[in-house]
């Protein structure tokens, strides 16, 4: 995000569009050998049983969207992406629009970069034992979809996250560009995104208040505190310490 910008006005003034979109490209398609380079860590514990039936697959998946906390976080997904649409696509155009150059446009990218470093740092410390809720900053979703659907559904959650993540993605710039067109302004979009992100923030809250507690987590709160400190060891649910796990393994 710091050098996206600037990057790509170099290779549009160098190569022309067909050139930079050959090298954008070449750059993406390098996560390809370095997804291929993933291994599970050894003696994590995070092997989960093979279905030998490809329905359960997808028993998995109406399970998973009869879970509310989690339907929550797909709408919500969708939401955010179709509002980063708008940042993506108008924020240039509309910068130029403003009267500003093309170059200094560019440099928006690295500004919202620059933005996000301070939460990116912080965010670690709002969130916790004694903290806000990992699901009301979307921070650490990939531990948190198994702990909300079940390590044996990780796979499953995962992808279904993915999904609704590039149908945002999708869906938003067609949509933007619609408005654009129909109203003719810049603003009308970026109210849109606004209202968007809104409703995103509020499936975030009522994921966060769905997202149930493991019965052992619930009766190990209501013991006394020093009874706490005996059974802290061994109290948690399977599903929340292997989810801690992936959390740290994404760290």
């Amino acid at each position: 995000m710091l050098t996206s910008g600037p990057i790509t006005k170099h290779l549009l003034d160098t190569y022309g569009l067909r050139g930079t979109f050959l090298f954008l490209a070449a750059i993406v398609s390098h996560i390809i050998p370095c997804g291929m380079l993933l291994r599970t860590p050894p003696n994590k514990g995070l092997t989960t049983k093979r279905k030998e039936n490809r329905c359960e697959y997808l028993k998995d998946y109406i399970i998973l969207f009869k879970t509310p906390a989690y339907m929550c976080v797909l709408l919500g997904s969708v939401l955010w992406n179709i509002s980063f649409a708008v940042i993506m696509i108008h924020l240039p155009n509309y910068v130029v629009h403003a009267g500003f150059s093309k170059h200094e446009a560019s440099f928006m990218f690295t500004a919202i970069g620059i933005g996000t470093i301070l939460p990116r740092l912080t965010i670690g410390l709002a969130i916790g034992p004694d903290g806000l809720d990992p699901l009301l900053l979307n921070f650490g979703l990939t531990a948190l979809a198994g702990e909300m659907a079940g390590m044996d559904k990780l796979t499953s959650a995962i992808g279904l996250w993915y999904f609704f993540q590039g149908l945002g993605s999708f869906t938003g710039p067609p949509l933007e560009g619609l408005v654009f067109d129909m109203t003719g302004s810049y603003g009308f979009s970026f109210i849109l995104a606004g209202l968007l992100t809104l409703i995103a923030a509020g499936c975030s809250l009522l994921a966060s208040v769905w997202r149930k507690k493991s019965p052992t987590q619930q009766e190990f709160n209501s013991l006394a505190p020093e009874e706490n400190k005996d059974k802290l060891k061994n109290s948690d649910d399977i599903s929340r310490e292997q989810g801690q796990k992936v959390m740290s393994n994404d760290a």
